[in-house]
This record gives structure tokens, sequence and C-alpha cells, in this order.
């Protein structure tokens, strides 16, 4: 009878988290590490067992993440804990989701802010004056428009310096699509620059082990340094397209760089249109970058006047 109470008695939440981390977020998430980081949010119920927890217990947890200032974070932390009593309710460790068709928590706004060619400039300065690994990490950003975590992610043995291309894989990718992204010649020079860790594949490192953290420190230092403010790394992604735009860039050249696969080429000629536009993105990187340079001189002189 012991036995058969003991066979019943369902997992902990902890014992079902490290399940679901191991066998869904590893093996099918891109952004792991802030995946993992927002499941530990509820920790507090690891000893618990997983049929245990309400509804209510999971928005007191919430609440009190978006009172601390998390906002829209708050819809990616609901959105991963809901995943993953979807994935025990699959597997049959729950017999309800207790969060099931619970609404977002904060409105989102999606942001439109693109810095100017003065603040880009002094960011890049500000970039320059930080140095190694993150300094060059943001300049990358700028340089190619790429994401955050891609660029962070970035690895040797995906740049091709006899083509002047860094290829991110498919794994790598946010939207799952191998990107082969060319290197302007500043792009290139900054990549060499950079220390090679012994026996380590990443550019961006001080460990060798894993890529950099602690971005929102770095932020709060280009902040003070650069003098800009209400702006996120994430938005040199969309100051690069739009740099590229005003330089002439045509839209789907654009997508391209930026490794879209919705918008302005999408269904019927997303699926029979392969061809990669490498020329035409190589081009229009080789005079962004010029642009750059340009703005960030620009900023130099402005200081020492």
């Amino acid at each position: 009878m012991l036995t058969a109470e003991v066979e019943r008695q369902a997992p902990s939440f902890g014992e079902v988290r490290e399940r679901f981390i191991q066998l869904h977020v590893r093996e099918n998430c891109k952004d792991v590490r802030n995946y993992i980081s927002r499941l530990k949010k509820f920790s507090q119920f690891d000893a618990r067992e997983v049929t245990d927890i309400s509804r209510r217990d999971i928005f007191n947890v919430l609440d009190e993440l978006r009172a601390k200032g998390n906002g829209a974070s708050v819809n990616r932390t609901l959105a991963n804990i809901r995943k993953l009593f979807n994935w025990a309710l699959d597997r049959g460790y729950v017999e309800v989701n207790p969060i099931s068709n619970a609404r977002a928590i904060v409105k989102e706004v999606p942001r439109d802010r693109v810095l100017t060619d003065n603040e880009l400039g002094r960011i890049w300065v500000a970039a320059e004056a930080e140095g190694f690994p993150f300094g060059p990490l943001v300049q990358m950003l700028i340089l190619t428009g790429q994401r955050r975590s891609e660029v962070g992610g970035m690895r040797w043995s995906d740049v091709d310096f006899s083509r002047g291309v860094w290829t991110i894989a498919a794994d790598q990718a946010k939207n799952g699509c191998a990107h082969e992204v060319p290197l302007a010649e500043s792009a290139l020079a900054i990549t060499r620059l950079a220390p090679n860790f012994l026996g380590s594949d990443y550019v961006f490192t001080t460990t060798g082990r894993s890529p950099i953290s602690g971005y929102g420190r770095l932020k709060k230092r280009l902040d003070i340094a650069s003098g800009v403010a209400n702006w996120r790394l994430h938005d040199l992604r969309r100051t690069t397209a739009t740099g590229l735009a005003k330089l002439g860039t045509a839209p789907h050249i654009i997508e391209a760089v930026l490794n879209h696969k919705s918008g302005i080429v999408s269904g019927v000629a997303a699926t029979y249109n392969r061809y990669a536009y490498a020329e035409e993105k190589r081009a229009s990187l080789e005079c962004w970058s010029d642009h750059v340079e340009k703005v960030s001189a620009q900023s130099v002189l402005h200081q020492m006047a």
C-alpha cells in the first residue's frame, strides 16, 4: 500500500523544471541562458509537488517581479513558465496547467528608438575607450546589425578571414536559419585584434569557457561615458537598419542583412527565391562602415573642441 502511494506521489516542481530544461529548453530554445534564468524565478517552489503549484502562487511571483520594474520581461517569464506547465501536462506530471490562457501582464509598446548620428558616434567612441571584450562587441553590433546574442556568441571557427565572412550557424541564429554576414574591413580588424584564448572558440570571452555576460553593467558605463540616454543595446540593430535605408539600401537587402525571414520577401517568393544577396549585403555594410567611421570621427573632433 505504501509503495503504491509513493508511486502516485507527484514529482517536485524543481525536478520537473530540471527535466524541462534538459529535455526541451536546451534542445529547442535559442536563448537558453535567459530562459533558465526566468524559470529560476520560481525556485521558491522547488521542494513542493508540481501539482501543488496554483495560479495564485505563480502570479504572486510575477506581480513581485512587475513591482520591481522588470516591465516587459515579466511577459517572457509568464510565457516560459506556461510552456513548462504545458510540457508537464503533455507528460502527465500535472492534470491541468494552472496558468493556461493567462493574459500578458504588461502591455508592450514596440520600440522605435533610432540613434542620431551624433549619438551613434558618441557611443562608438565610448565603446572604443571601454576596451576588450565589451567595447569591440558593441562596435560589432553597430557594424553588422546582428543580434546581441549572436555577436556575443561569435566563434572563431565561424569566421572565414579569407572571404571576410562570419557565418551564424542555424543553432545560434534566433530564427533558426543559418546566415552569412559579410564583414567590412573595420569589422575584420576588430575581430583580428581580439585576443584568442588558448583552447577557446569564443571571440568575446573573458574565461575562454563561455561568452561574456554583464551587459547591464556595460550599458551603465556606456551611458556615463557617452552621455546618451534612453537607449538599449538592441536599438543599435534598429539604428543600423535605418541607417542602411538612409544610405539607399533596398528593403529586401536590409532584411537579408538582418536575417529576417518575414516581411518584404515572404510567402511563395521566399520559398522560391534562394538568392542570398551576398554581394549586395557586402556593399551595403561597407557603405555603412564608412558612415560609422565618419560620424565617430566627428564625435572625436567635437569632444576635442
